[in-house]
């Protein structure tokens, strides 16, 4: 598969935060919520660390969203976040 394929066939997980959650996002064993890297196909297990970014997005795309989802977003937001806290915070540990 090309680029530019690749590209349009992931171009509707980032217009709807639904699909996103439902093919990206996941829980580890551990409980912490993380988005995925979609990698030939299949979903890698594994959160990059420019991914952070998304638990603001989902967070300010919050106050946009339709009362009943809202929360719902806001609350991923905070769990993506505190995925990324955890994240950098274990890793210090690690490498002190």
């Amino acid at each position: 598969m090309g680029k530019l394929q690749a590209f349009h066939l992931l171009l509707p997980l980032f217009r709807n935060p639904l699909a996103i959650e439902k093919h990206l996002i996941r829980k580890s064993n551990g409980g912490l919520t993380f988005i995925g890297e979609w990698k030939n196909g299949h979903l890698e297990r594994k959160m990059g660390h420019l991914t952070c970014f998304a638990g603001g997005m989902f967070a300010l795309g919050a106050d946009g969203s339709r009362d009943d989802k809202a929360g719902h977003y806001l609350q991923l937001g905070a769990e993506i976040a505190h995925t990324c806290h955890e994240s950098y915070d274990r890793t210090s540990k690690i490498h002190c």
